[in-house]
């Protein structure tokens, strides 16, 4: 099949292609992902079981396959644009390259990077009203500089990121995203219950978006419902176990094991979340923590020190109460008292 021809009698910029191959009880799928301008392969996996139950299987299969191809096909979005390839209109364009900003600054944590993103998607915006995509980035960035204590004007960078994630639920309002950028709001608001809620509609909506439940993992661990949060973190890993937001379902142990105050696991979850998101603060916060808790005060050094390079303000906004990574009271108190013990005070 040629790929590219096919791409352009269809009219799309991806193409899904694979096989299937059965051998007595055991079956193998392959899957790849076809840039369908170029012909370049963005990702390929394959996939081998019994096929014991066809309908169980695939449906398994079907999950692995979506929740791992969206993510691949924003990653190259984003690829492409930062090359200054076209592949859209103006607008979509600078819209992709407000999310290539933002995920840089998400990940590598650059606060020149979301200001860079902000201004992207306004550009959008101002073209085109309807861009999705852009009131998404623009809300996303702004809570993420609220997350980081990046945002001089906590209360005004909150209230644009509200704003735009109102309009986006407008304009796409059967979307799992929408609901998964209220839910983001509403966390960085303080409004945990509504947040959480959100964030569970989103999963209804899409079961297979990853990214949403990569997310709700970590906002059950905040809400200490422990075993909800871990089910979710290991289904999760099992459909998407390459996605690059893999971190955050470590996140979500690492808050289990430390509400459960269970050290070894704390240090292993927070290590691999720490791997795979760097510069994410509550992943240092909770190393410091361990670190408080078990006495190592090299390791207590080195992770304070990491955190206060990428979130200065980030430990004195846990002080001032102006994120809660722990929602209930008295898991909050446990982790501003091992921060304490770090020497850590408001």
């Amino acid at each position: 099949i040629d790929a590219t021809r096919v791409a352009r009698e269809l009219g799309v910029h991806f193409l899904l292609d694979g096989s299937v191959r059965k051998s007595g009880n055991r079956v193998r799928i392959s899957a790849q992902l076809i840039d369908g301008q170029t012909g370049h392969h963005v990702w390929a996996e394959r996939y081998e079981d019994v096929l014991s139950d066809v309908f169980e299987l695939q449906e398994r299969i079907t999950r692995q396959v979506v929740s791992t191809m969206v993510p691949e096909i924003e990653a190259e979005e984003m690829r492409l644009s930062e090359r200054g390839q076209r592949r859209y209109s103006e607008t979509d364009d600078l819209a992709w390259r407000a999310a290539k900003a933002m995920s840089d600054a998400m990940f590598g944590g650059t606060p020149e990077r979301s200001l860079e993103a902000i201004e992207a998607a306004a550009q959008a915006i101002a073209l085109d009203r309807s861009c999705a995509l852009a009131w998404h980035v623009l809300s996303n960035t702004h809570s993420w500089r609220v997350f980081m204590a990046w945002a001089p004007d906590r209360d005004t960078e909150l209230a644009v990121s509200r704003h735009a994630a109102d309009v986006l639920l407008a304009l796409a309002p059967n979307d799992s995203r929408s609901y998964f950028q209220r839910g983001i709001v509403q966390e960085m608001a303080g409004e945990a219950s509504a947040g959480a809620a959100d964030m569970r509609r989103a999963l209804s909506l899409n079961p297979n978006d990853a990214t949403v439940q990569f997310y709700l993992a970590y906002v059950e661990a905040a809400e200490g419902n422990t075993a909800r949060a871990t089910e979710l973190a290991v289904q999760a890993l099992r459909i998407s176990p390459k996605d690059r937001w893999v971190g955050t379902a470590h996140l979500a142990r690492a808050l289990c094991a430390f509400i459960e105050r269970d050290w070894q696991a704390l240090h292993e979850w927070a290590d691999l979340a720490i791997q795979a998101q760097a510069t994410h603060p509550i992943r240092r916060v909770l190393m410091v923590a361990f670190a408080a808790e078990t006495g190592d005060l090299p390791l207590l050094r080195k992770h304070l020190g990491r955190l206060q390079a990428a979130a200065p303000d980030f430990i004195a906004s846990l002080f001032r109460g102006d994120y809660r990574p722990l929602h209930r009271p008295e898991h909050a108190r446990m982790l501003l008292d091992s921060l304490r013990k770090a020497g850590l005070e408001p």
